[in-house]
C-alpha cells in the first residue's frame, strides 16, 4: 500500500536530514575544539600545580637544609664541644615535627665506622646521647658519596619503624675548613618525615578525582595514593607486573629527570588520564600530577548533552512546522496526482483541480489539462484505428485462407498410379505472400510443374502472384510449346503493370514415359538435380523475369531424368534466411542439407530443409516467403 503525502514526507526527511547533519557537524566540531582546549588548559594547570608543589616542597625542605648547612659551617669553623653538639642536635628535633632524628658523626679514620661514638636525638626517646642504630653499609655509602660530590644530598626514602612511615635523610659533609676543600671530618644527618606530604599535596587538588604523586630517583614511591603501589616496589617493576608499557615509559622518563606530559590509562583509578611530571631539583625526585579525562571533560559532556537536548527539541519543532508547511504547499500537487491517477485508470472526464498560481504547479496543471484533452482525442482515434486494424487483419486472414486454398496440396492423389512423387511447401512471411507453386496434368503421359517468386511482399505481391498462377494454369500446353506459353504469360503480366511488378519463375513439362523434362527458367533460382550419389545445379536461364519486357521470346531446355532422379525447386527465401549473427543460410548450407537427403522421399526432403532453416535462424523473424517443390521421377513403391 502506497503512503499518502509521500512527497511531503520525502521533502521533510530531506530538509530535516540536512538540518540534523549541519547541527551534528557543529556540535561535533564544538566538542572536538573544546576538548582540545580543555586538554591544553589541563596541561597548563598540571604544569602550574606541579611547579607550585615543587616550590612548596622545596620550601619545606629548605627548613631543614638551611639550618643544617649553617650547622655544618659552624662545626667546620669552630671546634664545638660535645655539650654544644648535643644541644644543637636536640633543638633541631624539638623545633620541627617533621624531623625524626638528627646526629653528628665524626670519622675516626675515613671509612672506619666500627668504634665511633656520635651524638643523636630521637623524638620518641628522652636520652640525647648514645649509639644510633645506622647500619655500617649505610654510613659507608654516605661517606663514599660525600667524598666524591662534597655536597649535601637527600637520601633515597626509607621506611622508619620508629615513626611507622617513610623518611628521607639529608646528609651534609663537615670539613676542617669553610671552603669545603680540606679534610672531611664527618657528616651531619637529619632524618625527615615524609608522611606529611600526603596531606600537604591534597591542598593542591583541582578536581575531586585528580591526585599528585612523587617517586624517588630509583623509582620508589614517596607519595602514592591507594595501596597497590607499595614501598617495596619500583615503578618499573610495578609496570612489568601489570604488563603496562605506558606506565613503564612514564616511570623511565620520571626517573631520568625529564619534564613533560603523557596520556594513558591510570593504573590507580583505571581511567583515561593526563599525566604531567617534573623533577624536584634538590632531591632528584619527580612529581607527577594526574587529571582524569572524565572529570576534566565532565562539564563539556554535560554542556554537550544539554545542547543535544535543546537541538533535539528544536529539531522536533522544525519537523512539525516543516510537515505543516509542506503539506499545505503540496496540496495542489496531491490533487493533481489524484487526477492523474484517475486519468491513468481511463477516467478521462475527471474534474481537474482549480489552480490559479503561475508557478511550476500552475504550469503542471495546464499541461495535465492539455494532456487530458489530447488523451481523449488519442483514445478516440485509437479505438477507431484498432477497429480498422482488426477489420484489415480479419480480411487478411480470409485472404490468406483463400490464397493458401488456391495452392494444391493433393500430392498423393495427383501422383496416384503414376511414375512420380511430388511434394511442396509454402511459408509466407506475412499473412499473404508473393510466392507460388503449382503442378497440373497436361495429358496421360505429361505433367506440368511451376514455381514463382514475385518481387515484393504483402497484398500487392499476393494479387500479382494470383494473376501469375491463374495464367500458368490457363496455358495451352498441349497445342503450344512451353516457350510460347511462357511468352504469353509474360505479355499478359506486362499489361497495365504501372507499378512495374515482376516475377521470377520456373516452368517444366515432364514426359512420364521417357523421363524427358522440357523446362524454361525465367530469371529464377537455379534448380538442383538430385541423384542417388550427388546433386547438380541446373545453371540455365532462358529469359528475364516475367512482367518486365513485353514481347520477349523465351527459350527452353531439356533434361533426361533417370529412375529415382529428383528435381529440387525453391525461392530465394531459403538462401536469404538470416540468423541473429546476420549470416545467410546461402547455397552452401542448402547443398549440405540436400546431400544428407539424397535417398529420402520428396515429402521428407521438403520437411528436413525447412527444419534446417528454422534451426539456423533460431527463432529470428522470417523476412521473405519460403517455397520448396520436389519432384521425383520413377514408379512409387507400394507397400
Amino acid at each position: 500500500m502506497k503512503t499518502r503525502n509521500s512527497l511531503t514526507l520525502k521533502l521533510s526527511i530531506i530538509i530535516l536530514s540536512v538540518v540534523l547533519f549541519i547541527f551534528a557537524v557543529i556540535v561535533t566540531f564544538n566538542f572536538k575544539v573544546s576538548q582540545k582546549l580543555l586538554v591544553e588548559d589541563a596541561k597548563k594547570d598540571a604544569r602550574y600545580i606541579t611547579k607550585l608543589t615543587i616550590s612548596q616542597i622545596q620550601g619545606a625542605l629548605s627548613t631543614v637544609e638551611g639550618p643544617v648547612d649553617l650547622f655544618s659551617k659552624y662545626i667546620s669553623e669552630n671546634k664545638a664541644s660535645s655539650l654544644q653538639l648535643k644541644r644543637i642536635v636536640e633543638l633541631m628535633v624539638i623545633n620541627s615535627d617533621k624531623i625524626t632524628s638528627s646526629f653528628v658523626y665524626y670519622f675516626k679514620t675515613p671509612g672506619d665506622t666500627s668504634t665511633i661514638r656520635h651524638y643523636f636525638k630521637q623524638a620518641n626517646k628522652s636520652k640525647t646521647e648514645g649509639k644510633i642504630n645506622i647500619p655500617d653499609k649505610v654510613l659507608k655509602a654516605w661517606h663514599e658519596k660525600l667524598s666524591i660530590s662534597k655536597k649535601p644530598y637527600w637520601s633515597e626514602p626509607n621506611f622508619d619503624s620508629a615513626s611507622q612511615g617513610l623518611t628521607s635523610t639529608y646528609v651534609v659533609p663537615m670539613f676542617d675548613s669553610l671552603q669545603g676543600h680540606g679534610k672531611m671530618l664527618g657528616l651531619i644527618a637529619i632524618e625527615f618525615r615524609l608522611k606529611w606530604l600526603q596531606s600537604f599535596l591534597q591542598k593542591n587538588k583541582v578536581y575531586d578525582s585528580d591526585y599528585i604523586f612523587i617517586i624517588s630517583k630509583q623509582g620508589k614511591p614517596v607519595v602514592m595514593p591507594g595501596n597497590r603501589f607499595t614501598f617495596d616496589k619500583t615503578i618499573l617493576g610495578f609496570a612489568k607486573e601489570l604488563n603496562n608499557p605506558d606506565l613503564y615509559a612514564l616511570g623511565k622518563k620520571m626517573m631520568d629527570g625529564e619534564t613533560g606530559s603523557f596520556e594513558m590509562q591510570d593504573v590507580i583509578k583505571n581511567e583515561s588520564s593526563i599525566y604531567y611530571y617534573e623533577p624536584i631539583p634538590s632531591t632528584s625526585w619527580s612529581v607527577g600530577v594526574v587529571f582524569p579525562k572524565f572529570e576534566l571533560f565532565g562539564q563539556l559532556y554535560s554542556t554537550t548533552f544539554i545542547l543535544g537536548i535543546v537541538g533535539l527539541t528544536g529539531f522536533l519543532l522544525i519537523l512539525i512546522f516543516t510537515i505543516v508547511i509542506l503539506k499545505r504547499q503540496t496540496k495542489p500537487l496531491r490533487e493533481l496526482s489524484a487526477a492523474a491517477k484517475e486519468i491513468g485508470h481511463g477516467k478521462f472526464d475527471v474534474t481537474m483541480p482549480v489552480i490559479h498560481t503561475h508557478d511550476e504547479v500552475g504550469i503542471l496543471n495546464d499541461s495535465l489539462r492539455n494532456m487530458q484533452e489530447e488523451l481523449k482525442s488519442y483514445i478516440k482515434n485509437l479505438v477507431k484505428t484498432v477497429k480498422e486494424k482488426e477489420r484489415i487483419e480479419g480480411e487478411l486472414q480470409v485472404a490468406q485462407k483463400i490464397q493458401m486454398g488456391y495452392l494444391r496440396r493433393d500430392f498423393t492423389r495427383f501422383a496416384q498410379n503414376m511414375d512420380f512423387e511430388i511434394s511442396a511447401l509454402l511459408k509466407p512471411a506475412h499473412e499473404v505472400g508473393g510466392d507460388f507453386y503449382d503442378f497440373f496434368k497436361i495429358s496421360d503421359n505429361k505433367i506440368g510443374i511451376a514455381i514463382g517468386d514475385v518481387a515484393g511482399k504483402g497484398i500487392p505481391a499476393a494479387l500479382f502472384m494470383s494473376v501469375a498462377l491463374t495464367l500458368t494454369r490457363s496455358g495451352n500446353y498441349t497445342k503450344s510449346s512451353l516457350a510460347n506459353v511462357v511468352g504469353k504469360i509474360n505479355n499478359e503480366l506486362c499489361k497495365q503493370n504501372d507499378d512495374s511488378y515482376f516475377i521470377t519463375a520456373f516452368f517444366g513439362v515432364l514426359d512420364l514415359s521417357t523421363g524427358e523434362l522440357i523446362f524454361c527458367n525465367a530469371g529464377h533460382n537455379y534448380p538442383y538435380l538430385l541423384k542417388k550419389s550427388d546433386l547438380f545445379e541446373i545453371q540455365v536461364t532462358h529469359g528475364p523475369a516475367l512482367g518486365v519486357i513485353g514481347g520477349q521470346k523465351y527459350k527452353t531446355g531439356k533434361l533426361k531424368l533417370g529412375r529415382d532422379d529428383m528435381i529440387f525447386l525453391f525461392t530465394d527465401g531459403i538462401t536469404d534466411a538470416e540468423n541473429v549473427n546476420k549470416q545467410f543460410f546461402d547455397k552452401t548450407r542448402l547443398e549440405e542439407a540436400l546431400r544428407m537427403d539424397l535417398l529420402k522421399k520428396p515429402t521428407e526432403i521438403t520437411k528436413d530443409v525447412y527444419q534446417d532453416i528454422r534451426k539456423f535462424t533460431a527463432g529470428e523473424a522470417q523476412f521473405d516467403d519460403i517455397t520448396i517443390m520436389v519432384l521425383k521421377y520413377g514408379p512409387t513403391i507400394k507397400g
